[in-house]
């Protein structure tokens, strides 16, 4: 790379460097660099224009180099999500970084010895090592996961029309539900964040903590869900409603995870899950229907999860056949996929359980970690999502926000609350239900914790 002059008559890179802070290159005081600066000519275009830090520059030449990590450039372009790929290679052309350079920035190169290189050089490739451990683990999850893929596809295609199913069961509602619309409708939008209902789940009364659950609780927190998105709706003036069910709707299956082996405390059989799960969700979307606060519903599920796995599936199918019924105005999408995603004007919602009923022997974190933060980038990638984008999970009963450099990631809390082992090994969490509120281009969090 050289200082002051053109690559190709194109693109010219200016090394920034300090007043004040001086190293001895040659016998001659020089300013440290403390910066890249850069202007790309492109034909039809404006100017690419930018500036790279030292660490910036770093990480481009351990990367990228034969003799670093040996990524591929869309690999690198990953690093630095403010430029386009395209936008990304012309940098890399203008600074002539090639798999051929060595894995050691100019700076570096001006500021230390050859040993303190060789040093650096050393370490570079033993982080460098332990990145491509975790690149070749994810490739290995990738291809599991594509084979469940296909198993659940299988299963799934010899349950394709619900409502014949729904004739023997005896669900008492009104075969239509009647529909206000607002006068006055605006473009806001309320999320609301159903996860880890565990319908079915028993507590025991000599349990550390209190936390009763039947039909009549289920019933009565629901009723507190409704009036808390009510209040939302007027206070934010959103006439726009979207439910996401983040998976584990029913407690189990015959008193077992689906995954089998692990036996579950629950005061309703299979029949009794499914029946109040489906008449507590469609007195929720019977309510809003007639309201006269929302110009449109939207029902989103998830995948399962790793309680009920297949069995929510069917549950939420049987209750989106129900709700073509009641109110076909009624928009409603279920994954086939562990993760997938939908969009509302500018924003993009990735949405999954946080653990499938199949392959996964660890959750997804509360808090984003760098593994998990790289899996969803591979995903953003892999969908080509720009934007504003957001992760939601469910499955750890627990709330928290936290930010990657290309999304935020949000665990919700749990409908249900927590079961006497959670009570033990985890301590008390409350039941709860999470909010999103889009109004403009602005998003607000919050809350409600739904006490008895």
């Amino acid at each position: 790379m050289m200082e002051n002059e053109s690559f190709e008559k194109r693109s010219q890179i200016i090394f920034e460097r300090s007043d004040t802070d001086k190293i001895n290159v040659n016998g001659e005081l020089i300013g440290k660099i403390i910066g890249y600066r850069f202007h790309i000519l492109i034909r039809d275009k404006a100017p690419l224009d930018g500036i790279l830090s030292r660490e910036d520059v770093e990480l481009i030449y351990e990367l990228y180099s034969s003799e670093g990590a040996n990524l591929t450039q869309r690999e690198v372009a990953r690093y630095f999500p403010k430029y386009t790929f395209q936008e990304f290679k012309r940098i890399l052309r203008a600074f002539n970084i090639t798999k051929a350079c060595s894995p050691i920035a100019p700076h570096q190169f001006e500021e230390r010895d050859v040993e303190d290189l060789i040093t650096i050089t050393l370490q570079n490739k033993e982080n460098n090592y332990l990145r491509r451990i975790e690149h070749e683990r994810n490739r290995l999850i990738e291809a599991k996961f594509k084979e469940t893929l296909k198993k659940y596809d299988d299963l799934r295609k010899e349950v394709e029309d619900f409502k014949c199913f729904l004739s023997d069961i005896n669900i008492e509602f009104d075969l239509k539900i009647p529909i206000v619309h607002p006068d006055n409708p605006t473009d806001n939008t309320l999320l609301v964040y159903l996860s880890d209902m565990h319908i079915g789940a028993d507590v025991s009364k000599y349990s550390i903590y209190s936390n009763e659950y039947n039909e009549k609780v289920v019933m009565h927190r629901m009723e507190q869900v409704i009036n808390r998105i009510y209040e939302l709706a007027i206070e934010f003036k959103c006439s726009n409603i979207i439910v996401c069910n983040l998976g584990d709707s029913l407690d189990g299956y015959n008193a077992e995870t689906t995954r089998g082996g692990h036996i579950l405390p629950q005061n309703m059989d299979n029949k009794d899950q499914f029946k109040n799960f489906l008449q507590v969700m469609i007195e929720l979307f019977s309510s809003l229907s007639t309201c006269g606060i929302f110009q449109s519903i939207q029902y989103v599920v998830v995948d399962g999860g790793n309680h009920d796995g297949d069995v929510g599936y069917i549950a939420n199918k049987a209750l989106i056949a129900s709700l073509e019924v009641l109110n076909p105005q009624i928009k409603s999408i279920i994954f086939d996929k562990f993760i997938d995603f939908f969009t509302v004007n500018k924003h993009t919602f990735i949405l999954c359980h946080g653990k499938d009923a199949v392959d996964m022997f660890k959750n997804m974190p509360l808090t984003l970690n760098v593994k998990t933060e790289n899996q969803i980038n591979e995903f953003i990638d892999y969908n080509q999502l720009s934007g504003n984008i957001h992760f939601i999970k469910g499955d750890l009963h627990q709330s928290a926000t936290t930010y990657g450099r290309r999304f935020r990631y949000k665990s919700v809390g749990s409908f249900f609350g927590s079961s006497a082992w959670m009570h033990k090994n985890f301590g008390l969490t409350l039941p709860s239900v999470d909010f999103d509120i889009l109004k403009d281009d602005t998003i607000f969090e919050t809350k409600l914790i739904l006490y008895p």
